[in-house]
């Protein structure tokens, strides 16, 4: 949650840092829906 404070929480933003905690998110989870 830090890690997003200080980037931008935009909606490419969001699925870039749950990537990390996700591995089901490659890089984008628009891509996979």
């Amino acid at each position: 949650m830090t890690n997003e404070a200080p980037r931008t929480a935009s909606m490419n933003d969001v699925p870039t840092t749950h990537a990390t905690s996700n591995p089901k998110y490659p890089k984008r989870p628009n891509t996979s829906q």
